[in-house]
């Protein structure tokens, strides 16, 4: 039988994605993986920097196919420690505190001074100043698709974070190269049941 998938938030809410055998979930997970892009200078070093998110591409019922990137947040219990190691050193992706949420979390991080470009630039344009996944000056700026083994099937589920405040829609033509995952890397953590 199924096992159901448990995200924890780390804020004390939970989201479960149910078995595969509910008939009533509207999405098939079709791929995973991080998605890079750049175009824009760190706020604080003015270094080059990249925005970087997790791509989710869902299919509906209707066959039709959407592109999201989006917040680590609710991946994070899944990943596994080499893969956390890894989104550090190769991406700058680090847990960090952020006055803004109150909270420390797994964010965008330069990769030469360390600063942090929160959820909130990065994801939703805050004050004008987003990155390159939410800010009309960089949405026609090319992205690399670092793809990711999936950590579940593809039967149908429910994707509650697939919306905008956590996740944005990508336009699938700004992926200009896809980088397939190393073959038996741990991305994820063992799944309990």
């Amino acid at each position: 039988m199924p096992h159901a998938v448990v995200i924890d938030w780390g804020d004390g809410c939970r989201n479960v994605l149910p078995p595969a055998s509910s008939p009533s979930l509207p999405w098939r997970l079709r791929h995973i993986g991080i998605l890079v892009t750049s175009g824009r200078d760190c706020w604080k070093c003015h270094a080059p920097a990249q925005d970087t998110g997790v791509c989710v591409v869902v299919t509906d019922a209707a066959g039709l196919t959407s592109w999201w990137v989006g917040a680590y947040s609710p991946f994070e219990p899944m990943f596994s420690d080499i893969f956390m190691q890894a989104l550090a050193t190769r991406f700058g992706v680090r847990r960090r505190y952020s006055k803004t949420m109150g909270a420390e979390y797994l964010a965008n991080t330069c990769l030469k001074c360390g600063a942090l470009s929160g959820d909130n630039f990065v994801f939703n344009d805050f004050n004008g100043l987003g990155g390159g996944f939410s800010n009309e000056r960089y949405l026609a700026n090319p992205c690399t698709l670092y793809e990711l083994s999936a950590p579940w099937d593809s039967q149908p589920r429910q994707y509650d974070f697939l919306k905008p405040g956590f996740y944005q829609r990508v336009d699938r033509s700004r992926i200009t190269q896809v980088i397939a995952p190393d073959a038996g890397y741990p991305f994820w953590r063992p799944m309990t049941s």
